[in-house]
C-alpha cells in the first residue's frame, strides 16, 4: 500500500510515516523507486500487534495515558 493508504490504516499522517523512516522507526516499508516506498499489509498488520498492549500491563507499567489513569 502506498505511504497514504498506510497511514490511513494506522490513524496517523503521512509525514508522521515519513519521520519515522527518516529516524529508523515505525512499519518495515519497501523502497520500490528512488523517492518512492510501499507498505506491504502484513507488515502494517503484524507491526500493529507488537504494540498491541494490555490495559492492566500498561497501567502496572505506567504507560497508561492520563485519561485511563484518571
Amino acid at each position: 500500500s502506498t505511504t497514504e493508504q498506510a497511514a490511513t490504516k494506522l490513524g496517523r499522517g503521512e509525514r508522521t510515516l515519513e519521520a519515522w523512516r527518516f529516524r529508523g522507526e515505525g512499519p518495515p516499508f519497501l523502497r520500490v523507486g528512488p523517492r518512492r516506498v510501499a507498505y506491504s499489509l502484513n507488515d502494517l498488520d503484524s507491526w500493529l500487534r507488537l504494540r498491541r498492549c494490555d490495559p492492566d500491563t500498561a497501567r502496572a507499567q505506567g504507560l497508561a495515558d492520563e485519561q485511563t489513569s484518571r
